[in-house]
C-alpha cells in the first residue's frame, strides 16, 4: 500500500477497524476518568481560603483539547494520521479531569464534569462521518440490503 492510497476496506488497516480502535480507546479514558474522580475524589475537600486560583489551572488543558478537537481533527482526511492528534485531545482532557481531583478543591465537582464533557466531545461519532466508514453489507432489521 502506498502512502497516498487509501486503506483497504477489511483488516487491521480498514477505516471500520481504526474506528472501533477509536472508540476503544475513547471509552478507556472516559472509564478511567470516572474510575480517578471516584476512587479519588471521593476525599474532604479543603477549605477555600488554602485552595486559591490554583485550581482553576485545570481549565487550560481542556480548553486545549478543545482546540484539537474543533481546529485540528477535522483537516485531517486520513484516519491513520489523525489518530495522534486524537489521543493527545483525549490525554488533555483526562489530565484536565485529574488535575481537578487534586487540585479543584471547592470547585472540583464542577471542573470534574467540565472535564467529562471535554472527553465526550472526542466521542469517535464525528469519525465515522469524517473519514467515511464504509457499511456493512448485508440485510438489516427492515429487510432491504
Amino acid at each position: 500500500m502506498t502512502p497516498d492510497s487509501s486503506p483497504p476496506s477489511s483488516g487491521p488497516n480498514s477505516v471500520a477497524f481504526q474506528i472501533l480502535v477509536w472508540w476503544i480507546i475513547w471509552f478507556g479514558i472516559m472509564s478511567g476518568l470516572g474510575i480517578v474522580y471516584f476512587v479519588l475524589g471521593r476525599r474532604e475537600v479543603p477549605p477555600v481560603e488554602t485552595v486559591g486560583p490554583l485550581g482553576l489551572v485545570t481549565l487550560a488543558p481542556m480548553v486545549m483539547s478543545s482546540l484539537v478537537r474543533w481546529l485540528v481533527l477535522p483537516r485531517f482526511r486520513d484516519i491513520r494520521m489523525a489518530l495522534p492528534f486524537f489521543v493527545i485531545g483525549l490525554g488533555l482532557a483526562e489530565g484536565a479531569g485529574v488535575l481537578a481531583v487534586i487540585l479543584g478543591g471547592p470547585y472540583r465537582n464542577e471542573l470534574v464534569l467540565l472535564s467529562a464533557l471535554a472527553v465526550l466531545q472526542f466521542i469517535p461519532l464525528f469519525a465515522v462521518k469524517q473519514f467515511k466508514a464504509p457499511r456493512p453489507a448485508g440485510h438489516g432489521l427492515r429487510g432491504q440490503g
